[in-house]
């Protein structure tokens, strides 16, 4: 059996104080699997089926960057120039620096290979299924759109939700990305007017159970707020607080929607003209019953 394997096409970038309570908490709490870093100062775990988290105690405490393996590189910054957007390539890496669409967050890069699991999943305390997707909040969504499209994204979710945001869910190999952005006054309007320009937003994990995945938080010391709209028969959550993550949003959630299917070209542009609402996680065209 090789000792590298792909990991799928995310990776996201973290500075954390302590790597032995992010340990705690992506490998104890959650059952992520470690993965061998020979870095004194730095530690990185596979959250399934295909994220890894990397941490360093020598960045700056919170989101660093969402790194994201693309097919064709050139083939992206090309259409990153079509589109007119600010980038920046160093280390290897298409770096979307443009305020409106990846603030300095979001990084491409051609495939690579990474180490093997140093260790197996644990059961973990909060009964994690998997990951769903990171959230980037944007300003502009249909080049957002179109530049995630070109790394290798499907829309299989869009809409208008509850936090005053239009939303599109693209999938990847082994993950997904969300695009959140503003259309009325809510936290990501206000997430974004704070930072000057898009950024990673949060992190979504899928739990069997919410409630017992509160008990586990608890048992680890680990804050919580229960923001769940118990009207939502199809979606429940609840976000671990910052200060308890490194600055990481955190949102746990268990759903029986599975978005696999690619939506038509005329769902998209339905979407992103307003048409579409996704509060219940399932699409709507705006006027029908919500549920």
């Amino acid at each position: 059996m090789s000792d590298r394997t792909a990991l799928g096409p995310a990776v996201l970038h973290l500075g954390v104080e302590d790597l032995t309570r992010a340990d705690q908490l992506y490998h104890e709490a959650l059952g992520a699997s470690r993965l061998p870093v020979e870095d004194p100062a730095a530690g990185a775990w596979l959250l399934p089926p295909g994220l890894v988290v990397s941490a360093r105690t020598d960045r700056a405490r919170g989101t660093d960057h969402l790194e994201v393996a693309v097919a064709d590189l050139d083939a992206v910054a090309t259409v990153a120039a079509e589109l007119g957007l600010d980038t920046e390539t160093r280390d290897q890496r298409l770096w979307i620096e443009d305020p409106a669409v990846g603030g300095g967050q979001l990084a491409l890069t051609s495939p690579t290979t990474r180490a093997a699991p140093a260790d197996g999943r644990q059961p973990g305390a909060m009964g994690l299924q998997g990951t769903d997707h990171v959230c980037l909040a944007v300003e502009d969504l249909p080049r957002a759109v179109d530049l995630l499209r070109a790394a290798g994204g499907t829309p299989v979710l869009a809409g208008d939700g509850t936090v005053g945001a239009r939303a599109v869910l693209l999938r990847f190999d082994r993950t997904k990305i969300e695009l959140l952005s503003p259309i009325a006054d809510g936290p990501i309007r206000r997430f974004v007017e704070r930072r000057g320009g898009s950024g990673i937003h949060h992190l979504t994990l899928f739990v069997a159970d919410v409630r017992a995945a509160a008990a586990g938080l608890d048992a680890y010391g680990l804050p919580w707020v229960d923001l769940d709209d118990r009207t939502r028969a199809s979606w429940h959550e609840l976000y671990l607080r910052p200060r308890g993550t490194d600055g990481l949003l955190i949102q746990l959630a268990r759903t029986d929607q599975d978005h696999r299917t690619p939506l038509t070209a005329a769902q998209l542009d339905d979407a992103l003209a307003g048409r579409y609402d996704v509060t219940s996680y399932t699409m709507q065209p705006i006027g029908e019953d919500r549920g």
